[in-house]
């Protein structure tokens, strides 16, 4: 779409090709899809980024960690369109149980009041 070349052009992205265009979408809590903001765009960026480099620079030292072998860590300073940011990554990670802070509640327990999920499926319509 134009409106996406154009904003690729604006902030500077790369891109894998001449159709390779990002498409990024938040979903939030409610599962309403949305244009991220300018910081998730960052945040989003950062991770991306830092996780490329850190795959091309310890690949060996991060699959021995996932396998059991010593944590690994490290921390760098990373350029991104926002600007310099800090990383910190550290393996393994302990996930957390199914009541922790990634639980995805089952749909029925998500609590919208059925005003809410009326007004946000009449901004839906109102934008196509």
């Amino acid at each position: 779409a134009p409106e996406l070349r154009k904003e690729v052009a604006t902030h500077g992205w790369e891109v894998a090709g001449a159709e390779a265009y990002p498409w990024p979408v938040v979903i939030d809590g409610d599962l309403v899809a949305r244009t991220p903001s300018a910081r998730e765009l960052a945040v989003a960026e950062a991770i991306c980024r830092a996780l490329v480099r850190m795959l091309d620079e310890h690949r060996p030292a991060l699959e021995a960690a996932w396998d059991g072998g010593a944590a690994f860590a490290d921390a760098f300073k990373l350029a991104t369109a926002a600007g310099v940011v800090d990383v910190a990554l550290t393996t393994p990670v302990a996930l957390p149980s199914d009541d922790g802070p990634f639980h995805v509640p089952e749909r029925r327990d998500r609590g919208a009041s059925a005003a809410n999920r009326k007004r946000k499926r009449k901004a839906r319509r109102g934008t196509r």
